[in-house]
């Protein structure tokens, strides 16, 4: 019987893509079994060559529950999560977007969805079509800085 046949899939990749449950896991300690187990995979990608791949949705609800949840102030939060995308394993070709994401949302009052968006917006030079006052302002202010 194969693998995929018993349940289980067998992969190509050497790169993980990572839940939000792992990061916060490790990030809180909240759970004593669950931080240990997410400590020895964030360890191993931080030290000893694993290699994960942190999707911006992850990264969301990660600030999401930190934030709404467990109020966690918004500079400590961008502040672990940019310490973790820079452990040498986390890969990918979002990950200046995260960082810059990460930047704009210790520095503002945005939602962290609309700084992706800024973020986005700066590194494509694109404009942004939006309602949302708080994020329009923030853009038109980043526009005369770039003048």
């Amino acid at each position: 019987m194969s693998a995929q046949r018993r349940g289980r899939q067998s992969y190509v990749s050497d790169i993980s893509l990572i839940d939000a449950n792992v990061i916060l896991r490790y990030l809180l300690a909240d759970h004593p079994e669950l931080h240990l187990r997410s400590k020895t995979i964030l360890d191993a990608v931080r030290t000893d060559g694993r290699r994960v791949l942190i999707p911006e949705s992850v990264l969301a609800e990660c600030v999401y529950v930190m934030q709404r949840i467990y109020q966690v102030p918004r500079a400590e939060i961008a502040s672990k999560l940019a310490i973790l995308l820079g452990f040498p394993g986390v890969t990918g070709e979002g990950l200046p977007i995260l960082r810059q994401s990460l930047a704009i949302y210790a520095d503002t009052n945005l939602s962290f969805v609309d700084t992706l968006i800024a973020a986005h917006a700066a590194a494509r030079q694109q404009p942004v079509e939006t309602f949302d006052k708080g994020l329009r302002r923030y853009l038109d202010l980043q526009l005369k800085s770039d003048v």
